[in-house]
């Protein structure tokens, strides 16, 4: 998918979030429990900063995926994500997200700062057509992944707020539309057109929820 306003919506949600990372409420509860299960404000808030901003650098920064590999794009990635909270995928993200919390505030902040500073000049000048290798090699554009990112910034951003109890941050109306579009590609990819078209213009006919992204 080919988007000029991904970029732009990516580096502006991160800032955001960049800002809530920074809220004075969350070093005195860095270790209380947050509003998502497995996870303390401070693990959320490393899992945030990483998943939302880190990683973006980080798989930049990796080696380039081989000329043949197949291209993935931001709802195969998802659709690949296992929903039950128990898979070991979910066990291992909770996992780092508990180191990462070792890292305490400042430095969260700090590193996720200094990230998105650099990530600003690459990304805007990275060609349209760049692509990188993200987990165990998986090969996708820039943008494609930038998609994923903004929905670990949107999600997160909202957990962390709601975990914090204060109001969750507004977000470009751009940022948004790329999300929920995307979630309802996910949802295409999980249950099938038909089940996505009745559970959002005919509920009364579908069995059970399908429109669970993640």
């Amino acid at each position: 998918m080919t988007d000029p306003n991904v970029r732009p919506a990516y580096l502006s949600a991160a800032a955001t979030a960049l800002v809530l990372l920074g809220e004075s409420a969350l070093s005195p509860a860095w270790d209380a429990p947050a509003a998502v299960s497995g996870f303390t404000l401070g693990a959320l808030a490393g899992h945030l900063a990483r998943g939302g901003i880190w990683a973006v650098e980080e798989y930049l920064d990796g080696p380039a995926p081989g000329p043949e590999a197949e291209l993935w794009d931001a709802a195969t990635y998802y659709a690949f994500i296992p929903l039950e909270s128990d898979s070991p995928i979910w066990g291992a993200v909770r996992d780092r997200a508990q180191e990462l919390a070792k890292l305490g505030g400042s430095s969260v902040v700090e590193q996720a700062g200094g990230a998105l500073e650099r990530l600003a000049e690459r990304i805007t000048k990275a060609p349209p057509d760049a692509t990188i290798a993200v987990i165990e090699g998986i090969p996708m554009l820039l943008d494609e992944f930038l998609r994923t990112r903004l929905v670990e910034l949107l999600v997160h951003s909202d957990d962390l707020a709601v975990s914090l109890g204060i109001t969750t941050p507004t977000f470009s109306a751009d940022a948004v539309a790329v999300v929920t579009h995307l979630a309802t590609d996910i949802s295409r990819r999980r249950a099938g057109d038909l089940a996505v078209l009745r559970a959002q213009f005919r509920p009364e006919r579908q069995a059970s929820p399908v429109l669970r992204a993640l």
